[in-house]
């Protein structure tokens, strides 16, 4: 009787015992004054995933684009933090940008394009309990259009010659 295909099959069970994986959405809002946060509960000892699916935000006025920035903070027995954000969902797609791995990760200021679907993946090991915690915050940014720098510079100038000209008076 061979026994090593039994054993790959019970040494993959029992390597995938203690992973967990979550699939979450969330608004992501454009605004650096209202954050968007969770506390999430991790109910599994070993690693898991967490994917967190949004839609980029678009400013109908000002912006196509936006800049975002995410945190994740450990509160309790989680070790080996990332994070990593991806065009598209679940993964699925390319890979925009990776945190460092470690007690915790950040992106700060990734630019993301308007109207298309993002999603990050949070990895990390519940160590030496049954639950671990761990905070997401994500903060967007509106990036101006080129059209709005042109206004602003348009305004300076207009305001600095009136200024010069008072001057002269």
């Amino acid at each position: 009787m061979n026994l090593k295909p039994l054993a790959v099959v019970v040494a993959s069970l029992l390597g995938t015992a203690g992973a967990s994986a979550a699939t979450y959405a969330f608004t992501m809002p454009l605004s650096p004054a209202t954050p968007f946060s969770s506390f999430v509960q991790v109910s599994a000892p070993g690693m898991f995933t967490d994917f967190w699916n949004f839609t980029a935000p678009v400013s109908a006025v000002q912006a196509s684009s936006a800049t975002i920035s995410i945190d994740l903070a450990p509160f309790a027995n989680i070790d080996m933090m990332q994070v990593a954000l991806f065009n598209g969902s679940n993964a699925t797609g390319s890979l925009v940008a990776s945190g460092a791995t470690g007690e915790s990760s950040e992106l700060q200021n990734i630019a993301i394009t308007g109207g298309n679907m993002y999603s990050f993946r949070v990895t990390g090991s519940v160590a030496n309990a049954a639950t671990g915690y761990y905070t997401f915050a994500a903060i967007a940014a509106p990036i101006p259009e080129p059209s709005t720098y042109a206004m602003f510079a348009a305004g300076m100038a207009a305001i600095s010659l009136v200024v010069m000209r008072r001057r002269q008076a």
